[in-house]
């Protein structure tokens, strides 16, 4: 049973993983593959972890990316990151082969469990960057140890480690039944927290029946990696006398190693000690960081700077120039970068300036109550991303427009829905254009809600006095679509972004917004009590205003603009919102209910039916004849009565309520399969 349903698992990720080209795999929970199975996906292939998953390996494992397609595997979330990779059990069939992989922002890159065995384990060409979190990004713990000289190979080379404040641990190095080679592998610009530096970016725990023949310890590069004001590289434990590490690479008169010279329990490591610019891989490497106030300065550095930023990421201007050797970057005096960025995704980490310079600013202002720091404060500030989202409304629309019921509230309530794609530029604002498609009208039957269904409505007579019409008379309906352009601004300190913790929030916010639209007007034609007898006929054509004999009067047209506002709700969870939003909407037009400020008929009832006397009208439901002009539209005092007597132009109020989710995944991979295509 258990392995049907591995089995099931993994088939429904491959089909998941063929319906989006084999470009991107998404896990929502722990992936298992069982001790007969090899897990494998394309070179290419982005694997997103959703938070706290992993995928759990008790057989084989081919992650064989390309130099030219890696295969990466990172987090949904940055504040919520997914696990990694587990190796466990006995499978002395199966191998582990990873290749040309880039772990980014998990919890812990590769971890083999205790008591894991595997023939053959190769891991090359890796770079694990942003694992900032207090498990280690590889950890390889003490295996199951065949006595009968059935050992386990386990290599490790040309890989770099960058941006992480964890590093690599490696248990029973040196045991005759697990041979450790490694050789290449670059440990560059980590930061790890705390003070203890007796752990390093690489710590080899070695075995109790530990040999120096047993391992191929090759060339190591440690460069820039700290621990409070402390240089760190390779850290020893055990009981052996002394290792032997061929090369390492670092800056002149610097010994990143944790052994007997500091603590004299340790073993001694013996090494020859190369500069960092005999490195034969090619890497983005900074010798040296200056940096004074408005200047800095960058010596052996291969790679263009893209940003700089302060301590919570916003963007500093600057201006960059490229010598031989080294780059020089200036920026504004006042501002306080801490934070350099790469072309290749490197973070770099600027010395401190004086922060008591008088001058000096950074985002992160300094909050002051009685002189004292307010860490609650800073606590609450959020970082933002610009992304994008799609959603979706459905509710309900009602007309204010020229006809006024009597009981001050709309006849009935219509459809309306729509479409939108949001880009969120800032915290508290955003763009949107959206797509509407709505319902408007006056004591329509078939409408969703209808509120009254004989209540007289008021209109206004030559002389200005409020004259009475039933509401036969007056049932319209008209059908809208709208292209609309609109801004939002979010109200009060909360940032319109999901929370690094996964809890839900509110969010109310303001919208403007202008746009065009086309629509339609049907009037009623045929009116009673029962919603599946009415009857509307279009407007447009019968010009009830006179237009198809009046020498002055044009048909209106089909296409104007619209003004609006409104106010939204949001409740934002991870990457969902849901929303309610209420918006009054004013169109350029007087005639969405078909009526401007023309005498109603044209002023003569008689030569309106005249200019409509080829109109063929439905047929009756009730009577099986075909509805005559006269009696869908009964004689007025045409000469005296109009629907209004103003200028103002019609408009209506939507109420909708809908839903949204980010979809910046959605683009990225859209974008890879172009990309891939055009290559």
């Amino acid at each position: 049973m258990k392995l049907s349903k591995n089995l099931l698992l993994v088939i429904s990720i491959l089909i998941y993983l063929n319906s989006f080209g084999q470009d991107t795999l998404r896990i929502k929970q722990t992936l298992s593959i069982s001790k007969n199975q090899t897990f494998k996906v394309n070179p290419g292939t982005v694997i997103i972890l959703s938070p706290e998953t992993r995928i759990w390996i008790e057989g084989g494992l081919n992650l064989l990316g390309t130099k030219e397609k890696p295969i990466q595997i990172i987090s949904e979330f940055e504040q919520s990151p997914g696990i990694g990779l587990s190796i466990n059990g006995n499978a002395n069939k199966q191998s582990i082969n990873i290749s040309f992989i880039e772990f980014k922002g998990l919890v812990q890159a590769i971890r083999f469990e205790p008591f894991w065995y595997r023939k053959n384990v190769t891991i090359s060409n890796i770079k694990i960057s942003n694992c900032t979190y207090s498990e280690s990004s590889i950890y390889v713990s003490a295996p199951i140890l065949d006595q009968r000289n059935k050992g386990i190979y386990f290599s490790l080379k040309n890989s770099q480690f960058y941006n992480n404040s964890s590093g690599i641990i490696l248990e029973e190095f040196g045991n005759k039944n697990l041979f450790y080679y490694l050789d290449q592998l670059a440990f560059f610009e980590n930061y790890f927290a705390g003070t203890d530096n007796s752990l390093g970016v690489l710590h080899l725990n070695l075995s109790n029946s530990y040999k120096l023949n047993n391992y191929y310890a090759g060339e190591f590069l440690f460069h820039r990696n700290q621990i409070d004001a402390n240089e760190i590289g390779v850290s020893i434990s055990g009981s052996a006398d002394s290792i032997s590490i061929k090369r390492i690479f670092t800056e002149p008169n610097k010994r990143p190693i944790f052994d007997f010279y500091i603590d004299p329990r340790l073993p001694k490591v013996f090494y020859e000690s190369k500069k960092i610019e005999e490195w034969k891989a090619e890497l983005c490497l900074v010798k040296t960081i200056s940096h004074n106030l408005g200047k800095i300065e960058l010596e052996y550095l291969k790679c263009k700077v893209i940003d700089v930023t302060d301590s919570i990421g916003n963007h500093i201007d600057f201006e960059q120039k490229i010598d031989s050797g080294s780059t020089q970057i200036s920026y504004f005096y006042k501002n306080n970068p801490v934070n350099i960025k790469l072309e290749n995704g490197i973070n770099l980490k600027l010395p401190i300036i004086d922060n008591s310079l008088k001058g000096l600013r950074d985002s992160l202002q300094i909050l002051e109550t009685k002189n004292q720091l307010d860490s609650v404060l800073i606590a609450k500030i959020d970082i933002f991303k610009s992304n994008y989202e799609l959603g979706v409304w459905g509710g309900f629309s009602a007309f204010a427009g020229d006809v006024k019921h009597k009981f001050g509230v709309p006849g009935c309530l219509e459809w309306t829905g729509g479409i939108y794609l949001q880009y969120n530029i800032k915290r508290n604002f955003s763009l949107r254009a959206s797509y509407y498609r709505t319902n408007i009208g006056m004591h329509d039957p078939t409408a969703p809600i209808f509120l009254f269904q004989s209540a007289p409505v008021y209109i206004n007579d030559i002389n200005g006095s409020l004259a009475e019409l039933s509401s036969w008379e007056t049932s319209f309906r008209t059908k809208l679509h709208s292209l609309e352009f609109q801004t939002i601004w979010y109200l009060g300190n909360k940032t319109y972004q999901k929370n690094g913790n996964n809890k839900g929030k509110f969010i109310v916010g303001i919208s403007f917004g202008i746009g065009v639209f086309h629509y339609t007007p049907y009037r009623g034609a045929v009116y009673s009590r029962y919603k599946d007898s009415a009857i509307f006929v279009e407007a447009r054509s019968l010009g009830f205003e006179g237009q198809n004999f009046l020498p002055n009067m044009e048909k209106y047209g089909r296409w104007n603009f619209n003004l609006s506002a409104g106010i939204e709700f949001n409740y934002i969870y991870k990457k969902w919102k849901f929303k309610s939003e209420i918006r009054y909407v004013i169109t350029g037009s007087d005639y969405l209910d078909d009526m401007g400020t023309g005498y109603m008929y044209g002023g003569n009832y008689d030569n309106w039916l005249e200019s409509n006397k080829d109109w063929v009208g439905p047929t009756n439901k009730f009577t099986g004849k075909p509805i005559k002009l006269e009696e869908a539209f009964s004689r007025k005092n045409a000469s005296s009565t109009r629907r209004t007597t103003d200028l103002l132009p019609d408009g209506y109020f939507q109420l909708h309520f809908g839903c949204s989710y980010e979809i910046d995944d959605l683009i990225l991979s859209v974008k890879n399969k172009i990309k891939k295509k055009a290559n």
